[in-house]
C-alpha cells in the first residue's frame, strides 16, 4: 500500500484522538453529573490512547516513535468497564460496586505493558521474536470484544431501566432521554461483532493486518466522540436519581400503608378522582411535576398512586400527564380564534420541549398540532 494511504488513515485516527481528548477536557469541568462526566472522560482518555497506538502502528512510525510505541499508553481492558461506569453513575446517580475489581483486567493490562517498555532493548527483542509476547497480545486482542460486549449489555439493561422509572416518576421524560445513549450502545456492540468476525477469520489462516482492523479502531473513535459531544448536551442540566420501582402490592388501604388483606380496590374510580384534582388545581402544568410530588399533594403514597395510574387509566405516569397537557392545549385550540403560537402554548401547559409535545399530541389526536389548529378554525 503506498505510503500516502499509510499517512492518510494515521492521521485520520490522530485528528479523531485529538478531538476526544478535547472533549475529556471539557468534561472534566461539567457543572452537572460530574462524577458521570468524569468517568466518561477517563474513557475518552484511554480511547485516545488506544488510538493513537495504533494510528503509530497502522502509519508505520515504530521506527521514528519507537519510545512511544512501547510505552503504555493502550489499556484497552479499561474500556468496557467505564463506559458501563458512565452509565451506571449517571442512570442510578452512584458508581459501580467493586469499582475496582471490574478495572482489575485493565490494571493487569496496564502492568504487563508497563514492564514490557522497561525492560532492555535486548530482552524485549527477545519476547517480540519469541512467543510470550504473541500470546499475551492474543489474549488481549480476544478479551476486548467481549469485555466491551458484556459491559454494552450490561449499560443496554441500565438504560432500558432507567426510561421506564422515568416514564413512570417523571412528567419531563425528554428533558432526560437516554435513547441516544442506547443506540450508541447497540453501535458498540456492532463494532465488537465486525471485530470479532476479523479475529475468526484470522483462525482461517487468512492474514488479517492492521488495515483490516482500520474500520475498528475508527468506529470506536467515532464512539467516543458522539459520546461526549451528546454528554455536552447535559453539562448543565443533572440527571435525576430515582428511587427503585414503586412496588405494587395487591390491596394498599387509602393512607398508602399496605396490608397482608383487604377489599379490591376500585382503581378505575380512584385514578379518575386523582386525575381530576390534578386538573382542576393545574398541577400537570408544571415541567417538572414527578409521581413523588404529586402522591404528597394527593395525600396517598406513590406505590398506591403508581398502581391506580396503572390499573385504572391504562397508562404510566408520564402518560397521563402529557395527555392532559395535550387536551388542555386542545380545549384552547377550541375556542381561540386567534393565532396562537403553538408553542408558546405547549410551554404553558407544561411540555418541555417541541418534540415531546408534538409526539404526545399526534399520539392522542391522530393530528399534528397545527392541522388540529386548522381544523378548529375551519369549525368556526
Amino acid at each position: 500500500m503506498p505510503l500516502n494511504a499509510l499517512t492518510v488513515r494515521g492521521a485520520i485516527l490522530l485528528v479523531l484522538a485529538a478531538l476526544a481528548l478535547i472533549l475529556a477536557t471539557g468534561l472534566l469541568v461539567a457543572p452537572a453529573n460530574r462524577t458521570a462526566n468524569r468517568w466518561l472522560a477517563v474513557f475518552l482518555a484511554v480511547l485516545v490512547g488506544v488510538g493513537l497506538d495504533y494510528a503509530i502502528d497502522v502509519s508505520r512510525l515504530d521506527s521514528e516513535m519507537r519510545w512511544l510505541r512501547s510505552a503504555p499508553i493502550s489499556v484497552t481492558m479499561a474500556l468496557g468497564p467505564l463506559i458501563w461506569a458512565y452509565v451506571h453513575r449517571l442512570t442510578l446517580g452512584r458508581s459501580p460496586p467493586w469499582t475496582p475489581l471490574h478495572l482489575l483486567p485493565a490494571m493487569m493490562e496496564f502492568a504487563y505493558r508497563a514492564a514490557f517498555y522497561a525492560m532492555p532493548d535486548h530482552v524485549r527483542a527477545l519476547l517480540v521474536d519469541g512467543r510470550v509476547r504473541a500470546i499475551v497480545a492474543d489474549l488481549f486482542v480476544f478479551a476486548l470484544p467481549l469485555s466491551l460486549a458484556v459491559y454494552a449489555i450490561a449499560s443496554i439493561r441500565l438504560i432500558d431501566r432507567y426510561s421506564r422509572r422515568l416514564t413512570e416518576q417523571r412528567s419531563d421524560v425528554d428533558q432526560y432521554a437516554v435513547a441516544w445513549l442506547r443506540a450508541v450502545m447497540i453501535v458498540l456492540l456492532g463494532t465488537i461483532a465486525f471485530f470479532a468476525t476479523l479475529r475468526a477469520i484470522a483462525f482461517t489462516g487468512r492474514i488479517v493486518d492492521v488495515f483490516d482492523v482500520y474500520p475498528f479502531y475508527g468506529w470506536l473513535l467515532l464512539v467516543g466522540l458522539y459520546l461526549g459531544i451528546e454528554a455536552r448536551r447535559y453539562l448543565d442540566r443533572p440527571f435525576p436519581a430515582l428511587p427503585s420501582d414503586p412496588e405494587s402490592p395487591a390491596t394498599l388501604p387509602e393512607d398508602g400503608r399496605p396490608t397482608s388483606a383487604g377489599p379490591t380496590k376500585d382503581w378505575v374510580s380512584l385514578a379518575a378522582e386523582w386525575r381530576r384534582i390534578t386538573w382542576d388545581a393545574g398541577w400537570y402544568r408544571e415541567p417538572g411535576l414527578t409521581l413523588a410530588s404529586l402522591s404528597r399533594r394527593l395525600g396517598v403514597n406513590t406505590a398506591y398512586l403508581s398502581r391506580g395510574i396503572n390499573d385504572g387509566l391504562g397508562q404510566n405516569f408520564s402518560e397521563m400527564i402529557n395527555g392532559m397537557r395535550a387536551e388542555a392545549v386542545a380545549d384552547r385550540l377550541n375556542v381561540d380564534d386567534g393565532d396562537v403560537d403553538l408553542l408558546d402554548l405547549a410551554f404553558e401547559m407544561g411540555f418541555g420541549s417541541k418534540s415531546s409535545f408534538n409526539r404526545v399530541f399526534l399520539g392522542l389526536y391522530g393530528l399534528s398540532p397545527s392541522a388540529y389548529r386548522d381544523r378548529a378554525r375551519a369549525r368556526t
